[in-house]
């Protein structure tokens, strides 16, 4: 059982917060899911511990079977402009836990019910807790994703709106 971060490992993202709050809940609740993750950047941030593991660069077909195998995509960053792998997630059939901090992906989140945003670790331990504890729920909230993201996102979604600027100017 784990969850997951995908995209480069850095400050920045908040990858040393991510690992500080995914330690505490593992340690708090007592759980042995692990924290994989996938991609480039600083692996001095990933500590050497048995509840982390860092793959490194993965092919894109093993980064979709891992996405789609975990609990939940998990990105803290504040600073996101779109997130594609929350994106990638909902596909793949998995929730996300966003930074409520971040207005970009906690807005995705909200919009369309596809995962929990969170401001601080006693909320982050508290929705892993919940999604890891409650399959039903985390299938439901990636269902929404994807529905959002067949009505917001899709080519003919994006084609139509592109259209209706141009009739418009």
């Amino acid at each position: 059982s784990y969850f997951i971060y995908a995209g480069r490992k850095e400050r920045g993202k908040n990858v040393h917060v991510l690992c500080e709050w995914f330690r505490q809940y593992a340690k708090e609740f007592k759980r042995r899911t692990k924290l994989v993750f996938i991609g480039g950047g600083d692996e001095s941030l990933v500590p050497r511990n048995d509840c982390f593991l860092d793959l490194g660069f993965v092919s894109e077909a093993r980064k979709l079977e891992l996405i789609s195998h975990s609990k939940a995509v998990i990105n803290l960053s504040e600073n996101e402009s779109f997130s594609i792998v929350i994106m990638e997630g909902w596909l793949c059939g998995v929730p996300s836990v966003v930074s409520a901090s971040c207005p970009v992906t906690m807005n995705h989140v909200r919009r369309c019910n596809g995962g929990l945003f969170v401001a601080n670790s006693d909320e982050f331990g508290l929705a892993l807790k919940y999604l890891e504890d409650n399959e039903d729920v985390r299938r439901g909230l990636a269902a929404n994703g994807e529905r959002y993201l067949t009505r917001e996102f899709s080519f003919d979604a994006v084609l139509s709106r592109y259209l209706d600027q141009l009739s418009t100017d």
